[in-house]
């Protein structure tokens, strides 16, 4: 395990130009340790333990790792598949990966591992030409986002229904440039848009309606050209990787505007990023005092009583 980090929370961030994942406190910001060994990290996503899945591309592989752990404690085939996004059905703990497309390069994919482990299921989806990112909702559904198969450069969003093969369009009221990030926050769904503006990135809150969305918010990203898979840290703190400018920027969420605060080192084109932080058990109730009994005090041993005498019958009178 990374020196010092059992206790303390951990940012995770992909880089598809080094090949690593970077790991600092959080959110101090400080580096204490390099994941190394893939081939083209790029999504992220975190159990409720603190474990992180990495979306290794290239590999067609998620590889997880325990937090604060230098060695992977598991890696899952994605055969045929080009993984770039995960996330976790906080119920369940099944895993859902997004693939871009196929290593044939057809039409891209959702694949679903039954508590994140074994083999998956792969649900083709054809509506889209590329799966981008995509999040689990409350009730198992998972919302994915990418580019439409009639047209290859349009943003799409869909529904796969839990228990079904069957993708349902979600049309909403805004224009999304090109697929970010796809985050449930139970109030709504947080969708993002890489290329909002020239220097400047967007997360749309969107409440589902079934197959429409309604925008309901705006959070812009000020300064930040290209943010893939963004973060959000207990509904406060946005996370954005900032391909283009080789650094992670901190924005207040919903608020946005301004980041208060970004990171570098080690740094070249992040896309992904995730905290973790090992699950506090729940204690026990404590139980109620038990009184202390009071001590019974021992008898005084009974002397054996003589014997008595036959009574004399009573006489009659």
């Amino acid at each position: 395990m990374l020196a010092g980090t059992a206790d303390a929370k951990l940012l995770y961030v992909s880089d598809i130009a080094t090949d690593d994942v970077q790991v600092y406190t959080y959110p101090q910001g400080a580096v204490v340790g390099t994941l190394t060994g893939f081939n083209e990290p790029q999504g992220e996503c975190v159990d409720a333990a603190g474990n992180i899945f990495i979306s290794d591309t290239q590999a067609s592989q998620i590889v997880e790792y325990a937090h604060g752990g230098t060695v992977p404690i598991a890696t899952l085939n994605d055969s045929g598949e080009f993984p770039v996004a995960c996330a976790i059905n906080p119920r369940t703990g099944d895993l859902a990966v997004s693939n871009a497309f196929d290593t044939a390069f057809y039409s891209g994919s959702v694949s679903i591992y039954k508590k994140a482990a074994g083999k998956p299921t792969t649900y083709p989806n054809p509506l889209f030409w590329q799966s981008y990112f995509l999040s689990f909702d409350n009730e198992g559904n998972v919302f994915v986002d990418g580019l439409g198969n009639g047209n290859y450069f349009t943003f799409e969003l869909a529904e796969l229904h839990k228990g079904s093969w069957k993708y349902t369009p979600v049309t909403i009221d805004a224009t999304i440039n090109w697929p970010g990030n796809v985050v449930w926050t139970t109030a709504n769904i947080a969708v993002g848009d890489q290329e909002y503006a020239p220097n400047e990135g967007a997360v749309y809150q969107v409440v589902d309606a079934g197959s429409s969305g309604t925008v309901v918010g705006t959070t812009l990203l000020e300064g930040v050209c290209d943010a893939p898979q963004f973060f959000i840290e207990k509904k406060a703190t946005l996370i954005a990787p900032d391909a283009c400018k080789s650094n992670t920027a901190f924005f207040k969420y919903p608020a946005g505007g301004a980041h208060h605060k970004t990171i570098n080192a080690g740094l070249d084109q992040p896309v992904g990023a995730v905290v973790s932080q090992v699950a506090t058990p729940t204690p026990s109730p404590t139980p109620s005092a038990t009184p202390t009994p009071t001590p019974t005090p021992t008898p005084k041993s009974t002397p054996t009583p003589k014997s008595t005498p036959t009574p004399t019958p009573t006489p009659k009178k």
